[in-house]
Formats: structure tokens, C-alpha cells, sequence
């Protein structure tokens, strides 16, 4: 099984819809939200854009929720980290993945998830993660 299958699969199950094909654009950045302290695995395939890591800061009080976080995840203050899209990359022959992330259950806790992921099935495309900020919700 090639990896970008592997990768679809996984999200095929973290997510409330089917994930859709969608288009690249140069210099396109990609940001993911980690708790503070925890490790970013380098070749980790789920990112959000710019336009939903706004919505999700105009929603602070309901990150956990809109991500479905797990409750050991849940610490009140995350690293945002950043990716870019390299630039000797043919945006042609990329394929990235979006979709809702799925509700999700953990004993009583129960998570609606909804923001909206994007699966990066090659991040060899795409520079290393760079951790651009950090935040805390009051």
C-alpha cells in the first residue's frame, strides 16, 4: 500500500465526510496546533489553513471541541506551528485532501469536532515545521 493511500484511509476515519481533492497554490501555508511541550511529529499529515486556525482563534473557548481533542491533549495552552509549500514543487502533480473533523468519543467525553482538516499525504513537499507562535485560553 503506497503511503498517500495509507494516509487517506486514516482520514477517512477522523473525518465527518468524505475527503475532497483540493487544489494547491504556491507558497501555500498550512498550520497545526499542538499543546505546548508536546512533540510535532515531523511527518505528521493533518494541517489546517490560515482561514480556519481565524476561525478557530474567534472560537478559542471551543478549540478542544472543534478539533476533538482527546482529554490528555487538553492543556490550555498550544504551539502553533507553520508549513509552506516548497517552492521547486510542480503545484500540479500535489494532492492534498480536506474535510471535517469527525465528533469523537473518549469514555463521557464526548468531542463534535467540525473544523475542517487538511491531509497532506507527502510532506517531503513541504518545509519543516516551524513553531510561530503560542496561546493560551483565558
Amino acid at each position: 500500500m503506497k503511503v498517500e493511500e495509507k494516509y487517506i484511509k486514516e482520514m477517512y476515519r477522523s473525518s465527518s465526510n468524505r475527503p475532497n481533492l483540493r487544489a494547491v497554490k504556491e507558497g501555500m501555508e498550512l498550520y497545526k496546533i499542538v499543546p505546548k511541550n508536546e512533540i510535532l511529529h515531523p511527518k505528521s499529515p493533518y494541517w489546517i489553513t490560515k482561514n480556519e486556525l481565524i476561525k478557530i482563534f474567534n472560537n478559542e473557548k471551543d478549540i478542544e471541541d472543534m478539533l476533538a481533542l482527546p482529554e490528555g491533549s487538553c492543556k490550555g495552552i498550544y504551539d502553533i506551528y507553520k508549513i509552506t509549500l516548497k517552492n521547486d514543487q510542480d503545484i500540479k502533480n500535489i494532492r492534498i485532501f480536506e474535510s471535517r473533523i469527525a465528533p469523537s468519543r473518549q469514555g463521557s467525553l464526548k468531542r463534535k469536532g467540525g473544523a475542517k482538516q487538511i491531509l497532506i499525504p507527502n510532506r517531503r513537499q513541504w518545509t519543516d515545521a516551524v513553531k510561530i507562535e503560542e496561546f493560551k485560553i483565558e
